[in-house]
């Protein structure tokens, strides 16, 4: 074999080397195709300034640190689906500044972390179809002020709370389909926001009675204040549909607790009400009522309980005989209606009271004299 042969066969031979030893296949539009390349870990062939990445239909576990996405900073594109991701936290897309799609297909996701998209903040289109999970939260959108489309079809999803609907207030396109939903009074603030966003096909799982109706074809009693606030009814609630229009019966131990709260304060109020009556009847608790009523006593009283004779008996035996007889007042003459305020008045004082206190000066003044 000649010298240029055999160099010629090594060429061919480390270029076929080099093209197999990258499972990923370079398309159009900058598309680097990774699909179904029985892949466990990220080749380290993939170009970090990769624009299009497809991962799809792989065995990527994104949760293991050789797996990480963060060097990918240039994607924009990113295809993760049917591969095995039961579990997605904060980190699997930080330093994915500039991503606009991403697909998370046939993931097997049953629970997502609030802040699983707080970094994707120029998300534009997000794809969750296919999954297991039950119920999303305003925080999970809480980031994504761009988000245009959203796929959460065939899911386990039954209701969609008011605040997170208003958080998708900006979504242009969604798709709900294939989800078990449950079409009771709580169900109106998402029909609402389906007939603003022109979105049909939402069907109807319970109850059997509308198993298969679409929810914008419901005829819904307007819930209260408190109905619309709480989305998730409780397990001892049921719907009770009536002519297409649905109110909530309560179970039957709801019903039997309110039954018990009623009958304790009627049997209260009654009780209270025969002590009341007993104690109103009882001599004891007159004489205590009658020993609080005061009335003013006649003139007629005064004069029989204070007279001139006692007052000086009394005076008297206290030993007040030298007082002035200005000073002595006379109950006899006081006034009912009048308060008691320490002092002396001349209408207090009798006529003769007056006349033996002038006698008595005109004794000290004819004493002094002599």
């Amino acid at each position: 074999m000649a010298p240029e042969q055999f160099l010629v066969g090594i060429a061919i031979l480390s270029l076929s080397t080099s093209t197999g030893s990258s499972p990923c296949q370079t398309e159009n539009k900058g598309m680097l195709n990774c699909s179904k390349r029985n892949l466990s870990y990220l080749p380290d062939s993939i170009p970090r300034s990769i624009s299009r990445l497809d991962l799809s239909s792989n065995s990527l576990n994104l949760s293991e640190v050789r797996n990480s996405l963060h060097d990918f900073s240039s994607l924009i594109f990113l295809n993760l689906s049917n591969n095995y991701n039961n579990v997605l936290n904060s980190k699997t897309f930080a330093g994915l500044l500039k991503l606009q799609t991403l697909d998370i297909t046939g993931c097997s996701l049953t629970f997502l972390d609030t802040e699983v998209f707080k970094n994707v903040v120029q998300l534009k289109a997000l794809i969750l179809r296919n999954n297991k999970l039950q119920y999303l939260q305003p925080a999970h959108f809480s980031s994504l002020r761009v988000l245009k489309f959203l796929d959460l079809s065939f899911n386990n999803i039954k209701m969609m709370d008011k605040k997170l609907l208003q958080q998708l207030e900006n979504i242009q396109s969604v798709q709900l389909s294939g989800n078990p939903w449950t079409c009771n009074s709580s169900v109106y603030p998402l029909k609402q926001w389906l007939k603003d966003k022109k979105v049909s096909g939402v069907i109807c799982a319970v109850p059997p009675e509308l198993q298969g109706r679409d929810i914008l074809t419901l005829t819904i009693k307007v819930p209260n204040i408190k109905e619309l606030l709480r989305f998730r009814r409780s397990e001892n609630s049921s719907p009770t549909p009536l002519n297409g229009t649905f109110t909530t019966t309560s179970s039957p131990q709801k019903a039997d607790y309110t039954w018990q709260y009623l009958v304790g304060v009627l049997v209260g109020a009654i009780s209270l009400s025969l002590l009341l009556a007993l104690a109103v009847k009882c001599k004891l608790f007159q004489k205590y009522i009658a020993s609080y009523r005061h009335r003013p006593l006649s003139e007629g009283d005064y004069s029989s309980q204070y007279d001139t004779e006692s007052t000086d008996v009394v005076i008297a035996g206290r030993g007040w005989e030298g007082m002035p007889p200005s000073q002595v007042r006379n109950p006899a003459n006081r006034d009912v209606n009048e308060d008691d305020d320490g002092f002396i008045e001349d209408n207090y004082i009798q006529a003769t009271d007056k006349k033996e206190e002038d006698e008595d000066e005109d004794d000290d003044i004819s004493f002094t004299l002599q």
